[in-house]
């Protein structure tokens, strides 16, 4: 089952970028202070608006980063095929941990090794994840990382000047009813408090 993240929707990007490298943090053994920083968040912020899953109306429940095939590998996650070509999660918690599992899998494990550096940048991020060749074992996440960085410098200078209105968007895929409310307003940091809660099981 995924660790309980305690957060309640509707939920923002900047929340799961918060918790995905919380739950990272700690399925290393890592300080979740050094890992849960503001430019990691951004650059899994960039790296979800990049990929265009689970906010926006668009497919991929609880799945910003748009993957697809991980629910053969974690089953006890209970995801399933979308019928789209990407994974849906039942809930915000095992989305979160089933991309926390992705960013370490042995062949996608660059990309948690830079967000468990306490000062690498939103930046670093992404040259990692257009090196795969640069790690053991690692295979691009998509056919075409090499070609990316334009896209995501555009989007990481977008994200800069308008930080909430990216970290803000709301996880909202096709067909997929979000809990009422308000979301939290986006902090930089992720919701206050967060980083000392407990994550419990």
């Amino acid at each position: 089952a995924a660790p309980k993240t305690g957060l309640e929707g509707p939920w923002t990007l900047e929340d799961w970028a918060a918790a995905t490298l919380k739950s990272l943090a700690l399925r290393m053994g890592r300080p979740v202070g050094e890992v849960l920083t503001h430019e990691h968040i951004v650059a899994l912020i960039a790296f979800a608006w990049g990929e265009g899953g689970g906010t926006n109306n668009h497919k991929g429940w609880f799945n910003p980063l748009n993957t697809n095939g991980w629910t053969r590998l974690f089953p006890e996650l209970q995801g399933r095929s979308s019928g789209f070509g990407t994974d849906d999660w039942p809930t915000f918690d095992a989305g979160v941990e089933a991309t926390a599992r992705a960013l370490t899998w042995r062949t996608q494990n660059r990309t948690a090794k830079t967000l468990l550096l306490p000062n690498s940048t939103a930046n670093d991020f992404f040259v990692a994840l257009r090196s795969a060749g640069s790690y053991e074992g690692n295979k691009n996440w998509s056919a075409n990382d090499a070609a990316q960085a334009g896209k995501y410098n555009s989007i990481l200078g977008s994200i800069a000047v308008n930080y909430n209105k990216y970290a803000g968007t709301v996880l909202q895929a096709s067909g997929q009813t979000i809990p009422p409310g308000l979301p939290r307003v986006p902090t930089g940091l992720g919701p206050p408090g967060f980083a000392e809660m407990p994550m419990g099981c």
